[in-house]
C-alpha cells in the first residue's frame, strides 16, 4: 500500500488504497470488505484522496503520470476514462 485515504462523509464507511500493483481498492472498513479494484492505472500508484465534502468521488495518481478521477460506489469505473495506448 502505496497511500490511503478515508471517506469524509461519516455515514459512508469508505476508504480507498493506492498500490505498487497498479491497482486502487475501495473498502468498506467497518465491513471489513473490499467494495472494488480500479485497474485505470498502468504503472505503481502513489496517491489518493477524496472529494472534501461528501466523498462521492476521488482522485489517485500515478507514476504512469495519470490523475484519474473516480466515483466511490460498487462497480464503478473511472469517471475520467485512461487512454492507455500512450
Amino acid at each position: 500500500v502505496t497511500s490511503c485515504s478515508v471517506c469524509p462523509d461519516p455515514l459512508r464507511h469508505l476508504l480507498v488504497t493506492t498500490s505498487w500493483d497498479s491497482t486502487v481498492k475501495l473498502w468498506d472498513y467497518r465491513a471489513q470488505a473490499l467494495v472494488s479494484t480500479y485497474k485505470e492505472h498502468t504503472d505503481s500508484v502513489m496517491a489518493c484522496a477524496f472529494q472534501p465534502s461528501q466523498g462521492q468521488f476521488f482522485v489517485t495518481v500515478g507514476v504512469d503520470a495519470h490523475i484519474v478521477l473516480h466515483v466511490a460506489k460498487e462497480q464503478s469505473q473511472a469517471l475520467v476514462p485512461v487512454n492507455k495506448t500512450t
